[in-house]
């Protein structure tokens, strides 16, 4: 029993077929749902990775979309400004440009749309058409574009649109005798550096109008010859120009014989300017607008007005001219002025005024009665050619000035005169032809200086009457004409 209870005690277990059965389905689950899970595991995979490439190429469609964008709003900044050629005969060699060439880094020449070889001097055959393109890249460093495009008779527009000017500081003869150019894109030209621009539109015979209203000019030192002989400029819009800085603008619309209207505006206190022929053979001038010129110190002032021939009025009042040194020739040939009030003009530095109102024919007064003579030293022709002039009086300053010739020469209609002169030399001419005189005062004049005085009193006058002191009037006395009542008063005597 014993041995029996032993053998049953060490007997193993005994495992029936559906027990291995349930095992095996066990198994096969597991790994049925191992597999399941990683093939779960493999699609978030994948899918995470898909995701990453969607938005990778999202992201880049973006950024192209962007920099299309930002390319469009660039390419006014890509230095890069095209230019209209033109040629009226067939197989002409045309010089491109021939200046500035080192601030260009890239040019191409288009001969219809197909790009051609460029050569400085470029000869084609223009069967088709007598036009071309020419694109110029400029360095990004530009501070000087002055005389890029001088002397190219040929050049009739220009886009300066894209070109980046905001170091650029001289534009000088720019466009010198660019005779045929008659389009000029300057809207979106940065300007706030330029310092100089002389002769930038000199002798641009073709253009006729011009818009510069962006056209920054704080900084501008010159603005001389900036537009003479523009001679079929009709319109340009300077409203906004500051001269605030600007030390010359001699002779800045010479020329500009269509201009009609000019306004130059400056509001802040500023420097010293030449105004010497700024107007001068501006022909259909009609309007000039100086109002705030009253902060400007002008120093010079010769040829000014000269040949305006159809201004009528010119407001003088805001001028500051204690720094002048010159009125030559300021106002002659200003054809249709009938008056002019000059009591504002300081005078006290000026030393020469000839010719100052020469062929002023319509003027029939004027008020002298500030005018300071007494640094003149030459005054030939002052009243030259006036021909309406009836009356003048210059009694409150000696006039001291070497020459005086021909002073009312041609004053056919002058009547009445005073004047005051002191140690002048040469008076010859000075009535000559002013046939309408009836009075003269003489009696402040000093002709015991005077060594030259060849027709000094007109031929055809009669019955004038002449004021004069026999103790000054040296050898004058003896050309007065026969037949005028003269008055002594240093003897009171009436002959």
């Amino acid at each position: 029993m014993a041995d029996m209870n032993i053998s049953n005690e060490i007997e193993p277990p005994r495992i029936s077929l559906i027990d291995v059965e349930e095992t095996t389905k066990l198994q096969n689950y597991l790994k049925k749902k191992k597999m399941i899970r990683y093939l779960l595991l493999l699609g978030l995979f994948l899918l995470i990775i898909l995701l990453i490439i969607i938005i990778v190429i999202i992201i880049k469609a973006k950024k192209n979309d962007s920099n299309d964008k930002k390319g469009d709003k660039e390419k006014l900044y890509l230095n890069i400004i095209t230019a209209k050629y033109f040629t009226n005969n067939e197989n002409e060699t045309i010089k491109l440009i021939n200046n500035n060439i080192n601030n260009i880094l890239d040019i191409k020449l288009f001969i219809n749309k197909e790009e051609k070889k460029f050569l400085d001097e470029y000869k084609y055959n223009f069967n088709e058409t007598n036009e071309y393109l020419v694109e110029f890249k400029f360095n990004n460093e530009l501070k000087n574009i002055s005389e890029l495009f001088m002397n190219i008779v040929n050049l009739k527009e220009i886009d300066l649109t894209g070109i980046r000017s905001n170091n650029i500081k001289y534009m000088d003869k720019l466009f010198y005798q660019c005779s045929s150019l008659e389009k000029i894109n300057l809207n979106y030209l940065e300007t706030s550096n330029l310092e100089s621009a002389i002769s930038m539109f000199e002798g641009c015979q073709n253009l006729v109008e011009l818009n510069m209203i962006n056209f920054i000019t704080s900084k501008i030192k010159s603005t001389s010859k900036m537009f003479s002989n523009c001679i079929n400029l009709k319109k340009i819009n300077i409203d906004y120009f500051d001269l605030t800085k600007t030390e010359d603008a001699s002779k800045m619309f010479e020329s500009c014989n269509l201009l009609e209207e000019i306004i130059l505006k400056n509001d802040k206190e500023s420097s010293a300017i030449n105004m010497k022929s700024i107007f001068t053979k501006c022909n259909s001038l009609k309007k000039i607008n100086l109002d705030k010129f009253e902060k400007k110190n002008i120093t010079a002032m010769d040829y000014m007005f000269n040949n305006c021939s159809s201004l009528e009025k010119i407001d003088l009042s805001k001028f500051d001219t204690r720094e002048a040194t010159s009125l030559y020739s300021t106002f002659s040939n200003c054809s249709l002025i009938k008056s002019l009030d000059t009591t504002c003009l300081n005078t006290s530095n000026i030393n020469d005024m000839s010719y100052a109102f020469r062929n002023c024919s319509s003027l029939t007064s004027i008020e002298l009665s500030n005018f300071d003579f007494r640094k003149v030293e030459l005054i030939k022709g002052f009243f030259f050619g006036c021909s309406s002039l009836e009356s003048v009086i210059i009694d409150n300053y000696e006039i001291n000035a070497s020459d005086m010739s021909e002073f009312f020469c041609g004053c056919s209609s002058l009547k009445n005169v005073t004047i005051n002169v002191g140690r002048s030399i040469k008076v010859d001419r000075f009535f000559k032809e002013c046939d309408s005189l009836e009075y003269i005062d003489l009696s402040k004049f000093y002709g015991i200086n005077v060594k030259l005085y060849t027709d000094f009193f007109p031929v055809n006058a009669e019955n004038a009457t002449i004021l004069y002191n026999s103790s000054i009037i040296g050898h004058l006395l003896s050309r007065i004409p026969t037949g005028w009542n003269k008055i002594d008063i240093n003897n009171n005597i009436f002959i």
